[in-house]
């Protein structure tokens, strides 16, 4: 395994790691404030970032599972994104800051950490060396990012009364959606009809990768670089 792809791994645990625990940190805050009885606004807004960074780290954990393929600009972007929005609605519910400005860049946050998140979740799908499932990936990616275009011109341009861009807006979602769940489940039953190895080696291989932090094909690569015994002798 590669140095990068060393510190890479250790990267990810730890940011694994930080986010579970800010997380159980603010579920714990939230837990102590429904107990106390008391629901004033402190309460609400203590309640109010529990949900904020429940949410947004349930992101950031999807985008961190393609940080170590070709796609892991992706999933940067997305960890990126989502703590940017978490700290603008953490502040928007404890200063309680306005401005037009300020909630349009608060939900195009919204909408590029949604969008940033189903891709990445999707793209682990794309080793599936299968026609119809990379197909199926390009098209229905290109949709989030029609859909997520039109949602951020509907928000900043202020247009969103417009019928037209209304049903073009739902459209885009509706398509979009469709692959999402189409998706996953073609990329399932290809790769369970179409796999060289048996299930049950396919299984031993995912436990061991998950086993230690690596991805499937880390955990082979090095196998596949070395030569075969006969090569090996005919190299001699």
């Amino acid at each position: 395994m590669s140095q990068v792809s060393q510190r890479l791994r250790v990267a990810r645990r730890v940011f694994v790691w930080a986010v579970i625990v800010s997380f159980a940190l603010a579920a714990l805050l939230g837990v102590i404030v429904l107990i106390s009885g008391e629901m004033d606004d402190t309460a609400g807004r203590v309640l109010g970032t529990t949900t904020c960074v429940g949410f947004f780290s349930v992101a950031a954990l999807c985008c961190v599972g393609v940080l170590s393929a070709p796609a892991r600009a992706v999933g940067g972007a997305g960890i990126a994104v989502a703590a940017a929005t978490a700290v603008g609605v953490i502040v928007l519910i404890w200063d309680g800051a306005d401005g037009e400005s300020f909630v349009n860049a608060l939900l195009s946050g919204v909408v590029l950490t949604a969008a940033l998140t189903v891709s990445s979740l999707l793209l682990l799908v794309a080793p599936i060396p299968v026609r119809r499932v990379r197909i199926a990936l390009t098209v229905t990616l290109v949709l989030i990012a029609i859909a997520s275009a039109l949602l951020l011109w509907s928000v900043w341009d202020d247009i969103g009364g417009s019928e037209v861009l209304q049903r073009t807006i739902g459209v885009a979602l509706i398509l979009a959606t469709l692959g999402i769940v189409v998706v996953p489940v073609l990329a399932l039953l290809l790769r369970v009809s179409s796999s060289p190895v048996s299930a049950e080696l396919a299984a031993r291989l995912g436990r061991t990768a998950r086993r230690r932090g690596v991805s499937v094909e880390e955990l082979v690569a090095p196998l596949l670089d070395e030569p075969v015994g006969g090569e090996a002798a005919s190299g001699q």
